[in-house]
């Protein structure tokens, strides 16, 4: 039996302490380096590119956010006969399930997926389990689109007595209605005699407050993939090709700023801001990223709650460049108080004028002239308004509510000759307020939370383990004397 020589055995040692040392720096340089390694990571995984989760996540057909809707009923009707103020209860929710579709896909024509374009087609579905009643039979009294436009649109003849006398004859702010007609559309009886001697201005009878958005198909939009550039992730370069909207007064309004969909860029920090664009308003918010929450269907995973900064809702008084969100040609104020601003262009896409008006629930952070006009009853009245809860490493949107209120604007008859008898000042009338919601699933939350949170742990772990492991077998080896050969014992 061969036997290695003190020699052998130095050069063996020495060979071992340098194999385990070089282990150990390259191990420890893992280690110390191990958050940027996991980032990087992280970013391969969420820049949106053929075959990513991040595009399977987005284009999923089979998920969906849900639309509750409470609309507003009027509950004395005999009294605003008389010009008292109105009293509103809710009546709802009433639930659908809001299905996006995404078509006509199209990456950058750098062959590098730089960019992609697509359209999204939304199609609402009614949820009775989650819905308190039946819309094509519950009844409300609810403001009357097209009688408060034409109202609106006649205001510059109701100085003139027969113009009021008919109007006075053949319009009216309020009716009884279904449900089901007051959201998605019905054929209206003014709309119809309008068609008949004006066509081009009343290009159709149907009227409702979503009628045009149930089968809908959006103008093309495009967004950076973060190939290039991961803190542009999701934003929005273009809508219809055009890089600015033509909806508000102001260019900076129609500025596309922010992302869209559930991506944004990632490592998001608490006190810091960023744009988020809403399709259901047409506009762009700059929200704060203001404190931490837990998820809500996994708690372990602590998500930061982002919300509007607070002058997003005050008038152009007391917040000059919220001037810019005006509309050139509204049948409302030109300069609307706090917490109100015209959402026709956007709803209506300027087919129609209407005077329709974006507010939060219950006017919450509305002027005290907006607020004093009606009394909401029946329920306690809460705080809330757009918020959206994201996961901070990767800048994923795990959960989004969109709260908001859509209200019809009359002029007062006491200012405004001919204008409603029923209502002696100007008034933003509550037609219905809603929540677009969307809460990621325990599974997907739980699976995010590993990947983000659990596994970099335990492969830190590991890591350390291997570590000492190395160090404590190079420290034993040089312990251990070198194997003496027989011979050595014979003197």
């Amino acid at each position: 039996m061969t036997q290695c020589s003190p020699r052998c055995s130095f050069i063996s040692l020495l060979l071992g302490m340098v194999v385990s040392t070089l282990t150990a720096i390259i191990c420890s340089a893992v280690y110390y380096n191990f958050d940027e390694l996991i980032q990087k990571r992280l970013t391969e995984n969420i820049v949106i590119k053929p075959g990513s989760p991040s595009l399977a996540i987005m284009v999923d057909e089979s998920k969906y956010s849900y639309l509750r809707v409470w609309l507003f009923n009027l509950t004395n009707p005999l009294e605003v006969e008389k010009s008292a103020k109105p009293k509103l209860k809710t009546v709802g929710p009433y639930v659908y399930r809001k299905y996006s579709i995404f078509s006509d896909k199209l990456w950058s024509a750098d062959g590098r997926h730089t960019t992609f374009t697509y359209t999204e087609k939304n199609v609402f579905v009614f949820d009775p389990k989650l819905s308190v009643g039946n819309p094509e039979k519950d009844t409300i009294i609810a403001a009357k689109i097209p009688d408060f436009t034409a109202v609106a649109l006649g205001k510059d003849f109701l100085r003139f007595s027969k113009v009021r006398k008919i109007m006075k004859h053949f319009v009216q702010p309020l009716f009884k209605t279904t449900v089901q007609k007051y959201l998605w559309g019905y054929d209206d009886k003014l709309l119809k005699v309008c068609n008949r001697f004006a066509e081009d201005i009343c290009n159709s009878t149907k009227v409702g407050l979503f009628s045009a958005k149930n089968n809908s198909i959006a103008d093309p939009v495009t967004i950076v993939t973060g190939v290039d550039d991961i803190s542009r992730l999701g934003h929005i370069l273009s809508i219809k090709n055009q890089s600015l909207l033509d909806i508000w007064a102001g260019h900076y309004a129609n500025m596309i700023n922010g992302t869209t969909n559930a991506f944004t860029p990632p490592n998001v920090q608490l006190g810091t801001s960023r744009f988020m664009y809403s399709t259901s308003v047409c506009r762009s918010f700059n929200f704060t990223i203001r404190k931490k929450v837990g998820a809500t269907n996994f708690q372990e995973m602590e998500l930061y709650e982002l919300g509007p900064i607070a002058e997003t809702f005050h008038s152009a008084q007391d917040h000059p460049s919220n001037a810019d969100f005006h509309v050139n040609e509204t049948l409302g104020p030109k300069n609307p108080p706090s917490g109100v601003f015209d959402l026709s262009n956007c709803l209506f896409k300027k087919k129609r004028r209407v005077p329709i008006f974006f507010s939060l629930p219950y006017f919450h952070k509305a002027a005290l002239e907006v607020r004093n006009k009606v009394d909401f009853v029946g329920e306690p009245q809460q705080d809330l308004e757009f918020t959206f809860n994201i996961e901070p490493k990767s800048g994923i949107i795990l959960e989004g509510y969109k709260h908001f209120q859509l209200n019809l604007f009359a002029w007062g008859n006491q200012v405004h000759r001919g204008g409603f008898y029923q209502f002696p000042e100007d008034i933003f009338y509550p037609a219905g307020r809603f929540l677009e919601d969307k809460v990621a699933n325990r599974e997907i939350v739980e699976a995010l939370h590993f990947k983000l949170y659990r596994l970099p742990s335990i492969l830190r772990i590991l890591l350390i383990t291997l570590i000492i492991y190395r160090m404590r077998n190079n420290l034993y080896k040089q312990e251990d004397p070198p194997e003496k050969s027989p011979t050595e014992f014979i003197i």
